[in-house]
């Protein structure tokens, strides 16, 4: 298990074998306002990868955890999601993780069951859901927006789930980097008058 360059996109690799059987990308959070090509340009520009002053200090958002289906209930994930956890531990003022999933009891019926199995291995790997605010995220392949839900697995080995402000901050920035949306955009400013 590897990762590309610090601080900004991680990438881990797990092998067995000789073959690949899974993979997770993490990506630090952006500070709100900031677009996701500035965040970039600000630390090119800086001549290295981008500081805690430029992302939510100690937040990564897990992007994808991936195991190959024919390996799946081995233990693989379990392992490759621990060890992006030490992985981020070892990282200044280390908070937790973000992770963002489909709601397990709506979407297509061939879908539900997997929708749930993955709400439990994160949580039985110490995630949990956050409820203070109803969670939806663009469509990227059309109009409107998807319904998910925000876990939270914390690495500071205080459990604590994050304060209102906090996950403002957070879903401006998950925003701001996955999804290319500032501030003023009216999902997420719906989103983020709840949590006022």
């Amino acid at each position: 298990m590897t990762d590309v360059e610090r601080r900004e996109t991680l990438a881990y690799i797990a092998q067995h074998a000789g073959s690949v059987v899974g993979f997770a990308i993490a990506n630090p959070l952006p500070v709100a306002g900031i677009h996701p090509l500035a965040y970039l340009a600000v630390a090119s520009d800086r001549g290295h990868p981008a500081r805690s002053s430029d992302t939510v200090a100690g937040i990564h958002l897990l992007a994808y955890l991936a195991v190959v289906e024919h390996e799946r209930g081995r233990g693989i994930g379990t392992t490759l999601l621990r060890y992006v956890a030490t992985d981020l531990r070892t990282q200044e003022h280390a908070r937790g993780i973000l992770i963002e999933v489909e709601p397990p009891e709506t979407g297509p019926a061939d879908e539900l069951a997997l929708r749930r199995r993955r709400i439990q291995f994160y949580s039985r790997n110490g995630a949990l859901i956050i409820t203070q605010v109803p969670y939806r995220i663009p469509n990227l392949s059309g109009t409107g927006s998807i319904e998910m839900r925000l876990m939270w697995l914390p690495l500071d080995g205080g459990g604590q789930m994050l304060c209102r402000p906090e996950l403002r901050d957070c879903i401006a920035g998950i925003y701001a980097g996955r999804y290319g949306r500032a501030e003023g955009d009216p999902l997420l400013a719906s989103i983020l008058r709840d949590l006022v």
